[in-house]
C-alpha cells in the first residue's frame, strides 16, 4: 500500500498557493526533474561530487517532450533546487520551480506536486524517491548506471554505454559485465566517472526523439495515476532475460520504444552472471 500521504490541512495550504502561482486542481499536471550538477556543487565546498556527473542530463534534449505534453492538455512542473540550465519555453504552461523557486514554501510545493501529478518524468535522484512513497507513476529518463526503478509503477529509459568507439550490450552490463579482465567489479555497481575513464568508457545521453517516443508511450498507459504495467513482447523477453539477482528486479521495465530502437544493445552475446 501506499506508504505516505499529505495531511488534509497541508493539501488545502498547498493548493491556495499554487492557485497563486497559476496552478489549479482541474488542471492535468506532469512533474519534471533533471539531474545537473549544481546542487551538489553547492551543497559542499570540501567534497568533489563531480565523480558522478556521468548522471546528469541536458535539459533541452527534454523541450520536445514538453512541448508534446503541453499539446495535449498538461501543465509541465519542472521541481529542484539549485541548477545551471533552463529550458527556453515560453508558455504559461510550463512552469520552472527551479529557477522561480518560492522562498519560503518552494520543498513543501514540489513534495505536493510529486504526490498529485499524473505522472514524473525523473533522474535517479532525490525527487525519484519521493514520488517512490506516493506512488507517483514515474519515467525515469537518462537512467544510470543501468537499474530498474523500485517504485511501483515505473518504466524507463538507459543511457547507452560505449568503449572507445563500440556499444557496450547493455543486457551483458544487467547480466554483471565486468570492467576489464583484471577488475571484476560489475558495470552496473560502478559509479565513478574516473573509473569509466580509465577503462574507457562513456555513457551516451537519450536523444530528444528517445526520450519523446518514451513519453508518449507512457502517457498513453497512464489513467488516474496509475501505469498499465503489463508487457510488450519485446518488455518480456528483456525481463526474462534478466538475472534474479538484478538490482530491484521488477516490473518497471524499459520502455517498448527504446528497446525497439535499440534491438542490439539488448542482444544476448554472454552470460556474465558466474
Amino acid at each position: 500500500p501506499k506508504c505516505t500521504e499529505v495531511p488534509l490541512s497541508d493539501v488545502n495550504k498547498a493548493w491556495q498557493i499554487l492557485s497563486e502561482l497559476g496552478i489549479n486542481k482541474t488542471d492535468k499536471l506532469v512533474c519534471l526533474h533533471v539531474r545537473d550538477s549544481a546542487y551538489l556543487s553547492s551543497f559542499s565546498a570540501v567534497h568533489d561530487f563531480s565523480y558522478h556527473d556521468f548522471r546528469d542530463a541536458k535539459i533541452e534534449t527534454y523541450k520536445k517532450s514538453v512541448e508534446h505534453l503541453i499539446s495535449q492538455g498538461y501543465k509541465v512542473v519542472r521541481i529542484g533546487a539549485n541548477t545551471n540550465q533552463e529550458l527556453e519555453i515560453n508558455d504559461p504552461n510550463y512552469f520552472d520551480f527551479c529557477l522561480q523557486r518560492n522562498e519560503l514554501h518552494g520543498d513543501f510545493l514540489e513534495v505536493f506536486i510529486l504526490d498529485v501529478c499524473q505522472f514524473f518524468i525523473a533522474n535517479y535522484g532525490g525527487p525519484y524517491g519521493v514520488a517512490a512513497m506516493f506512488d507517483t507513476p514515474t519515467l525515469v529518463v537518462n537512467g544510470v548506471p543501468i537499474q530498474q526503478p523500485y517504485m511501483k509503477y515505473g518504466r524507463f529509459i538507459p543511457k547507452r554505454l560505449f568503449q572507445g568507439d563500440n556499444e557496450v550490450n547493455l543486457l551483458d552490463v544487467c547480466l554483471g559485465k565486468p570492467l576489464s579482465e583484471d577488475n571484476h567489479a560489475p558495470i552496473y555497481l560502478s559509479f565513478n566517472s574516473a573509473v569509466f575513464e580509465k577503462y574507457g568508457y562513456r555513457y551516451i545521453d537519450n536523444t530528444e526523439d528517445e526520450i519523446l517516443q518514451a513519453v508518449i508511450e507512457f502517457e498513453k498507459s497512464v489513467e488516474n495515476r496509475i501505469l498499465d504495467m503489463s508487457f510488450t513482447e519485446k518488455q518480456m523477453s528483456y525481463f526474462n532475460a534478466l538475472p534474479d539477482s538484478f538490482c530491484h528486479k521488477n516490473k518497471c521495465v524499459i520502455t517498448d520504444s527504446f528497446l525497439t530502437a535499440h534491438e542490439d544493445t539488448f542482444k544476448l552475446t554472454t552470460n556474465f552472471e558466474k
